[in-house]
């Protein structure tokens, strides 16, 4: 897995994203509820950007689930211990920016682009982890790649 001790913390909140992401099957990013850290945002993203890495949750609260799913992957959310640790993916760390959501405010937004393909059309983040997270308050991590 990955040593939160080694891994920059990026935010922490409840895990979302917006229908289009699902709807495309992309999964490129993620957005944390209320709004990320800001002090993780300031310190860290804008030095992290466009760094080859690793993105990884640790689950600090659960709730039941809110959402049905990726019905047509057969995607089912499923509500995972707390400590929990799971990976997102690997790529290149990147931002939308602030997303407009329905009723949920506007937040920054982060996620992983392919490393080899940023036109591969979909699975930039793993869907099984991420419908494992829905709905769940959890601790973001960056864990970038140092070439080992």
């Amino acid at each position: 897995m990955f040593d939160e001790d080694s891994a920059i913390l990026m935010g922490t909140g409840i895990v979302g994203w917006p229908v289009a992401e699902r709807e495309s099957g992309r999964y490129g990013y993620i957005a944390l509820y209320p709004n990320m850290d800001p002090k993780a945002k300031a310190l860290y993203f804008k030095r992290l950007e466009y760094e080859v890495g690793t993105l990884g949750a640790v689950v600090i609260h659960t709730r039941k689930k809110e959402s049905s799913g990726d019905l047509k992957r057969g995607f089912i959310p499923t509500i995972p211990e707390v400590g929990s640790k799971f990976i997102l993916g690997k790529g290149i760390l990147w931002s939308p920016g602030y997303v407009k959501f329905k009723s949920k405010g506007d937040p920054r937004c982060l996620g992983l682009k392919p490393i080899i393909n940023e036109l591969q059309p979909k699975d930039w983040l793993d869907p099984k982890v991420l419908y494992k997270i829905v709905n769940q308050t959890c601790k973001i991590y960056f864990i970038p790649d140092m070439g080992l």
